[in-house]
């Protein structure tokens, strides 16, 4: 199976816009600053918290019954991974950052009170 150059694009996803060019057998690949994928438009500023809110969140708010309202443990691990993903967004890792800040400004709701 061989690549076709001509009908491949790539995005770069993150904050700082990287100016690279990308070959394939000798023909240069184009880039895109969005595209459609299952039916979400993603562009590359808004992709991570799309994505998140499309893909991962449904997932772990599906059947809440069966870890709220007495597990407390598993609420702070869905919590983790909600943190994690504000982290991805703000494209932010150092320890001196606030997930808890960032989610009240991003206006995700916290799975304590789904």
């Amino acid at each position: 199976m061989r690549l076709n150059g001509s009908k491949s694009q790539f995005i770069t996803f993150g904050k700082r816009k990287i100016n690279s060019a990308y070959k394939v057998l000798d023909s240069l690949i184009g880039s895109l600053d969005q595209f459609k994928y299952l039916g979400v438009n993603l562009a590359s500023r808004e992709a991570s918290a799309k994505a998140y809110l499309t893909y991962v969140r449904p997932i772990l708010e599906y059947c809440p019954t069966v870890w709220h309202p007495n597990q407390i443990g598993l609420t702070n691990t869905l919590e983790m991974v909600q943190r994690n993903a504000a982290r991805w967004d703000h494209l932010n890792f150092k320890r001196d950052f606030s997930p808890a800040l960032t989610l009240q400004n991003l206006k995700w709701p916290y799975f304590a009170s789904s």
